[in-house]
């Protein structure tokens, strides 16, 4: 699992601009990072199956999808029905090993 582990350059979860910008969608965006490609920042998100794993109503994981993507922290790409192709928006300082 090499080079799949990021330090955000504005402290994303402490910093109470980006709590008060994006809420809870903060911690959808802090998933997106743990799977994202450090070198592209880019990562493929299964809403349904990621809805399903934390007991999050869908609609929810998508209005935070939106949420996130309307505040230019990622770029979202409907693939199809159940995938979506994520890019990382946000600067990242550090990809770490």
């Amino acid at each position: 699992m090499a080079d799949r582990y990021f330090l955000t350059k504005n402290n994303l979860a402490q910093e109470p601009k980006h709590r008060e910008k994006i809420g809870d969608a903060i911690w959808q965006y802090l998933f997106y990072l743990s799977y994202a490609n450090c070198q592209n920042g880019k990562t493929i998100f299964y809403p349904k199956t990621y809805s399903k794993n934390l007991k999050i109503d869908l609609d929810l994981v998508l209005a935070r999808q939106k949420l996130l993507e309307k505040e230019g922290y990622i770029v979202a790409e409907y693939i199809d029905d159940s995938v979506y192709k994520i890019q990382i928006c946000k600067p990242i300082n550090v990809c770490l090993r």
